[in-house]
């Protein structure tokens, strides 16, 4: 029976085109090392989880998510006694599709379109910053940061009201770190009492290629003429 870090590796590499084998090469481990990372019973160390999560292109807390609370999903339903259905769906980035280029040290504001696809209206709630849960400690008991780098100007960002089956895009206005890197930051909604919505989502996430001018110029084409 696999388990539900395997499930979603394989998942994941399936959907980028590429194969075990493929995933192993990029992450710098043997396909052994690979199968062993998923077994019952056994956790990866976070140099392991950094290296997958670089692999398949994914925020390190969706490797994270199916070791701990169960596989991530593009969105999840929540069942109340009488109050009905709540339910979110990630639609589309409105704005800096993940990989897009930045200038080092300048901002830029990053959009998600979300789509309320339950039955209840949400009301009070906020896109929540989760950069600074984004801390482990490693194998020497350290405290490593997996997503530094940007900066948000709002860490809580209010979300208009949403009745059921509309759609909302999410602005959030980031500073990029003064240095070339592909930086992350993730968020999750939440109510006012700052508790998740959606603790089994996986949220949504800025993620981008800061350059520098240098960097830009070099990858520009060669004038006309």
């Amino acid at each position: 029976m696999r388990t539900e870090l395997e499930e979603y590796i394989r998942k994941t590499a399936r959907a980028r085109g590429i194969s075990l084998a493929e995933v192993a090469r990029r992450a710098g481990m043997s396909r052994q090392a690979l199968y062993d990372s998923w077994q019952v019973d056994r956790h990866p160390s976070m140099s392991t989880v950094m290296r997958l999560a670089n692999a398949l292109e994914v925020h390190p807390l969706a490797i994270l998510e199916p070791m701990f609370r169960g596989q991530p999903q593009n969105n999840t339903l929540h069942q109340g006694a009488s109050t009905g259905t709540d339910r979110s769906a990630f639609l589309a980035d409105a704005s800096y599709p993940d990989g897009s280029e930045v200038l080092a040290g300048t901002r830029f504001r990053k959009g998600w379109t979300l789509q309320n696809l339950g039955s209840l209206t949400w009301q009070d709630r906020f896109l929540s910053c989760q950069d600074e849960s984004l801390r482990v400690l490693n194998e020497d008991g350290q405290a490593v940061e997996i997503a530094p780098g940007l900066t948000p100007d709002q860490r809580h960002v209010p979300i208009p009201t949403v009745a059921p089956g509309e759609r909302v895009t999410i602005e959030v206005d980031f500073t990029a770190p003064p240095t070339p890197a592909t930086v992350i930051s993730y968020w999750k909604m939440t109510d006012r009492e700052g508790n998740f919505c959606f603790p089994d989502c996986q949220g949504v996430w800025a993620k981008v290629r800061v350059i520098t001018p240098i960097g830009a110029a070099e990858q520009a084409p060669p004038p006309a003429g």
